[in-house]
């Protein structure tokens, strides 16, 4: 998988494993859930796609950084504000650092603002 290079400041990481053993999926427990050597997995549908998720533990997320047009993607897919803004909140109140991306005016960089409640009420206000 390759990033451009404007990008190369993230400290994104991206992850690619084989899901299968022995071309097999290992110990499948139904509703789209399995394990293998790698861990414990959820099969979903993203736009008719399959998309393979990893249990990872809650105490790795540290930080997440929302895109510019994040907002205007998950509402338009028909996320309410409410559903929206309530992950936001709990992500908080778990600890877990959320920072709002906006274009840095006059550059190709992005500028992250970390996300508070009055944040909140100024972004929700500038994004109808």
């Amino acid at each position: 998988m390759y990033k451009s290079l404007e990008w190369s400041y993230e400290e994104e990481v991206r992850v690619v494993k084989n899901i299968k053993v022995n071309n097999h999926l290992s110990k499948y427990h139904g509703e789209g859930f399995f394990e293998n050597s790698a861990g414990n997995w959820q099969q979903i549908q993203v736009s008719g796609r399959p998309l393979y998720c990893l249990d990872i533990p809650k105490s790795s997320i540290k930080e997440i950084y929302m895109g510019c047009n994040s907002y205007k993607n998950v509402t338009r897919a028909g996320m309410s504000d409410e559903e929206v803004f309530s992950f936001y909140a709990q992500w908080m109140k778990d600890g877990i650092d959320v920072f709002h991306c906006q274009p840095k005016y006059g550059t190709w960089q992005l500028e992250a603002e970390e996300w508070k409640s009055t944040f909140l009420d100024k972004w929700r206000n500038n994004n109808p």
